[in-house]
């Protein structure tokens, strides 16, 4: 998610912010019920590359919040272990 520095430019992060909750009504796996001031905290947010953000925001049924937790915390632990 991000490509490496060359020569004469920086690095660039080609990663998206991705919301597990969306803050929008009618927007992928919204729940009314979500506290906005913790919509755009850590643990309600991902860094995927833009094809994967669009797949689980356009088949939300399928990337639930729950799948999603536990897709992220699958990944954190993998990353502090290595």
């Amino acid at each position: 998610l991000i490509v490496d520095a060359t020569g004469t430019d920086s690095e660039s992060v080609v990663g998206d912010e991705c919301h597990i909750v969306s803050s929008a009504k009618g927007g992928p796996r919204h729940d009314p019920d979500y506290s906005s001031t913790e919509i755009d905290e850590l643990p309600n947010l991902m860094l995927l590359c833009r094809i994967h953000h669009k797949m689980i925001d356009d088949q939300a049924e399928t990337y639930s919040t729950d799948i999603l937790r536990s897709i992220k915390a699958n990944h954190e632990k993998w990353v502090s272990h290595k």
